[in-house]
């Protein structure tokens, strides 16, 4: 029983921390958004852990990034094909 208590609750500390990372993801797009467009039209911009990652030239190369950094979630966007991704990370990789 009890285990079956901190497993509950280690599910529930990790979704509010998922939202938490979300939240400040969402933020610094947000706040970035006027760079993002003018400076990295062609380029897939990643933003995790509540900041600026950096942007690159293919998606491969965004899914390594990510890859490494082990996030449960992220943003990628490339401003010329105006759309933003936003999506759940699991297991360190994204699929798009």
């Amino acid at each position: 029983m009890s285990e079956a208590i901190e497993q509950t609750i280690d599910l529930w500390l990790n979704k509010v921390r998922d939202n938490e990372e979300r939240e400040e993801n969402n933020k610094v797009f947000e706040k970035m958004e006027r760079e993002i467009l003018s400076k990295y039209h062609n380029k897939y911009i990643v933003i995790a852990k509540g900041k600026f990652i950096g942007a690159y030239n293919t998606l491969e190369e965004v899914q390594e990034v990510l890859k490494k950094l082990n996030v449960t979630h992220a943003i990628v966007y490339n401003p010329s094909k105006d759309v933003k991704e936003e999506g759940e990370c699991l297991e360190g990789s994204l699929s798009l």
